[in-house]
């Protein structure tokens, strides 16, 4: 799972991590129903025991049942494995520490020993919904009452989805103990971009290389993905690779990417504009509105932009104009620069008194300035001063 990777990778850049295992990881009673496989099967002939006599000599005149030919088979609940009593978070995570008693007692005693831990819960592999709420609560409360210095203090850290946790969850705590963290707007251009150089090297087809106009071309053609990928680190990665470059391919290419189902968002994934003022692209936490769109992977923020997947408008009818106007923004943040560049360099030649007609052979051919292209500069050089 992918956000496992990420908590991996947040837990290995800290110290002392606690993780408490979900129920029945670490051989704990878990609240689950004893397995098919632990059901013991036999097979025997038919044999009525010793029965009660009372219906032995009965004929009801309809024959043995098809089930006395050929034997029958019984199955027979073994015993499970360990007993059917749930195991709460608490009582893992006393196990985790080691203690015996209220490991929230335990946690927030100024005699306990050695470093405060970070407790970790991966709320989407926990059960037991009640008891981690529980012990949100109970913590913050006792941390609060403590009077620990701030780094005496535990810390619970939470990785959850948005439907792991009560919906006043995240709102309830307080601020002064605890604080929410938003998998919110957390990629931006940079991101996108890294991605997008590691997987073009040796790429013959990203360009990049060689005379100044295949260097535009490969820088054009990077811009390109990452403008249209946006947060979507699949879709950068893959389209880097598949794409060849050209416009005309383009659009079949996503098109392709988006059906082959590593996105993000499934084919079956349906998304709808939500009408929301433009400060929310750039806010912390997404407004309530978005927050389902948002945990289906539907929708991000980007760079100040409220950013839907790809694969799903790339096979609506506006699916054109939008990959349109996605090429001419990464085409501008390409272009322009060069272009001023360019304009900046020429003026740069030209005299600051308007020129004489004598002189005009000096400064720059009409060959040249149709090579250019670039009119606004000399109407600007030759009408007055730049």
């Amino acid at each position: 799972m992918e956000a496992d990777r990420y908590v991996d990778d947040l837990c290995s850049t800290l110290e002392n991590v606690v993780e408490i295992p979900y129920a029945g990881a670490d051989g704990s009673a878990a609240s689950v129903p004893v397995p098919v496989s632990s059901w013991q099967t036999s097979t025997g002939w038919y044999d009525d025991g010793p029965g009660d006599g009372l219906l032995d000599d009965y004929d009801d005149g309809l024959g043995d049942p098809p089930w006395l030919d050929g034997g029958y088979t019984r199955v027979l609940p073994s015993e499970p494995a360990h007993p059917r009593t749930r195991s709460t978070l608490e009582e893992r995570l006393s196990k985790r520490l080691g203690v015996a008693g209220d490991p929230v007692e335990y946690l927030t005693s100024p005699e306990s020993p050695g470093d405060a831990p970070i407790i970790l819960i991966r709320a989407w592999q926990e059960e037991d919904d009640a008891g981690l709420a529980r012990l949100l609560r109970r913590l913050t409360a006792a941390v609060k009452g403590s009077g620990l210095a701030p780094g005496r203090r535990p810390r619970l850290l939470v990785a959850a989805r948005l439907h792991d946790l009560a919906v006043d969850a995240p709102e309830s705590l307080d601020a002064a103990f605890g604080r929410v963290h938003w998998w919110w707007s957390v990629w931006g251009r940079l991101d996108t971009a890294t991605v997008i150089a590691d997987a073009v090297v040796g790429n013959p087809s990203a360009g990049g290389q060689g005379t100044p106009a295949k260097r535009i071309l490969g820088t054009l053609r990077a811009e390109t993905v990452s403008e249209i990928s946006g947060p979507d680190m699949w879709m950068a990665l893959r389209l880097s690779e598949a794409w060849d470059g050209r416009l005309s391919s383009l659009r079949s290419c996503l098109s392709d990417l988006s059906s082959a189902g590593g996105s993000v968002v499934t084919a079956q994934s349906t998304w709808s504009p939500v009408a929301g003022p433009a400060a929310t692209a750039y806010a912390a936490v997404p407004g309530q509105p978005l927050r389902s769109q948002w945990s289906a992977g539907l929708l991000d923020s980007w760079e100040g932009q409220l950013r839907p997947s790809v694969p799903l408008w790339i096979g609506s009818p506006g699916a054109r104009v939008q990959l349109d106007k996605l090429v001419w923004q990464s085409q501008n943040r390409v272009l322009l620069p060069l272009i001023d560049d360019a304009r900046a360099e020429f003026t740069g030649r030209l005299p600051v008194s308007r020129p004489r007609a004598s002189n005009t052979s000096t400064i720059c051919t009409a060959t040249a300035i149709r090579r250019w292209r670039i009119s606004i500069p000399w109407s600007s050089a030759t009408s007055g001063p730049v």
